[in-house]
Parts: structure tokens; C-alpha cells; sequence
């Protein structure tokens, strides 16, 4: 067996946001990560598995900071603030789309070891289901991070977001690795009217984000 060094491998893995021309924190295209793709999730009941992730992304301007996405029906909308993005539900208490989920591929080595982990300062001490009445302004905070083939979706490792470590090892078994996020939960306006997308603490550290590394080894 023969031991690699640790060399990131995910583009803009501290997810920073996008900057679009006005100077929010808001990219108009709804790609609010450079490097990643982002997409709807199409089933809400499951924020872990490939078979998830559904359809493009797309933000139609609102007014102000406000973009909304999703259609007219159980349509969401997302806020830039100063180091911070979130999204607000639809007024009602229908289903809403507070999440969505991001992916990129990354070439891998069949056989090697790979470290995936969620590398921001969230903790499964953070993990924030927020089900009180829309007054409150507390955001809910999740993320899951989780890997397949790029050309399969059968999952090849998971890091929920209530999980202690929040890191874990897998075994590429093709040359080319997708690597998901899917930040946030199903909210509705009554009961989770706000969920979080990122923000950045006060030292410059992302909130949320995801790490590739092939700090395992490799099998001859």
C-alpha cells in the first residue's frame, strides 16, 4: 500500500459566493458557487441521495435583493444580505424549495482512498430545524455532502448533517467522482419561513462547505 499527500481537489470547496454586477452576494443565474452546478431538489423527503438532485437552476428577478425560483407554484425566494444569503418560503402552507443542491465532478483514481467531509465551521451541533411560527427570523440550518460515480446513482458515501464526524472515506471505483451538496430542507412559511445558504463568519470562515482529498491510499 502506498500513502498519498493530501492535495484539495474540489474547486471553490469553501463555497464562497458569487458576486454578481450590482455587488450583492447573489450570482443572477442562481450559480451561486463558482466551480458547482446547482439544481432543484425533487424529492424533499430525501436530502441524501443522487436520485434527488432534479432540474436546473434559474432565479427570474423579483424586486430588490429578491429572487425567486421554482415556478409560480410553491416558487421560493432568496435574499442577499452582507456575508449572508438565504431563502424565504412561499406565503402559504404549501411545501416550499428551501432546499437545493450543487454537484461537481472531479476526476478520480480507481482504487484510491478519498476523504470527503463538510469543511466548514457547521456542526452537527448546528443543525437547526426551525418549526416555529414565521415571526421568528431564525434561519435553519443543514447540509448533507455525499459522492457517486458521475455516470451512476448509486451513492459511494455519505456526511449527513447530524453527523458527529462530519467527514468520511470512500473508494473511487471510476476515473471521474460527482460530488453533491444539498444545503437546506423542505420549509414552509408557516412553520420555517427562513433556511440558510451560507454566510461567512466575522474571521472570514464559510459557514458551509466540502472538501475532496486523496489523503487515503492506494491500492496496488
Amino acid at each position: 500500500m502506498q500513502a498519498t499527500t493530501p492535495v484539495e481537489l474540489l474547486t471553490n470547496s469553501n463555497l464562497d459566493f458569487s458576486v454578481n454586477a450590482a455587488g450583492t452576494n447573489l450570482a443572477f443565474d442562481g450559480q451561486f458557487f463558482s466551480g458547482w452546478s446547482t439544481r432543484l431538489v425533487s424529492n424533499l423527503s430525501d436530502l441524501t441521495s443522487p436520485n434527488s438532485v432534479g432540474s436546473g437552476f434559474y432565479l427570474p428577478l423579483d424586486t430588490g435583493n429578491r429572487y425567486s425560483y421554482g415556478g409560480q407554484t410553491g416558487s421560493n425566494a432568496v435574499w442577499a444580505q452582507e456575508n449572508i444569503i438565504y431563502t424565504g418560503s412561499p406565503g402559504s402552507s404549501a411545501g416550499g424549495k428551501g432546499a437545493f443542491a450543487i454537484y461537481q465532478d472531479v476526476k478520480t483514481v480507481v482504487g484510491r482512498e478519498y476523504t470527503l467531509s463538510q469543511s466548514g465551521v457547521y456542526t452537527a451541533a448546528d443543525y437547526l430545524v426551525n418549526n416555529k411560527d414565521k415571526a421568528s427570523a431564525v434561519k435553519s440550518k443543514s447540509i448533507n455532502v455525499f459522492a457517486s460515480n458521475s455516470n451512476s446513482s448509486q451513492r459511494l458515501a455519505l456526511v449527513k448533517a447530524t453527523d458527529s464526524t462530519q467527514s468520511t472515506t470512500f473508494i473511487a471505483q471510476s476515473t471521474s467522482t460527482r460530488i453533491y451538496a444539498i444545503i437546506g430542507k423542505e420549509s414552509t412559511w408557516y412553520t420555517d419561513p427562513y433556511v440558510l445558504i451560507q454566510s461567512r463568519t466575522d474571521s472570514g470562515k464559510n459557514f458551509f462547505g466540502v472538501s475532496l482529498q486523496n489523503t487515503g491510499i492506494q491500492a496496488r
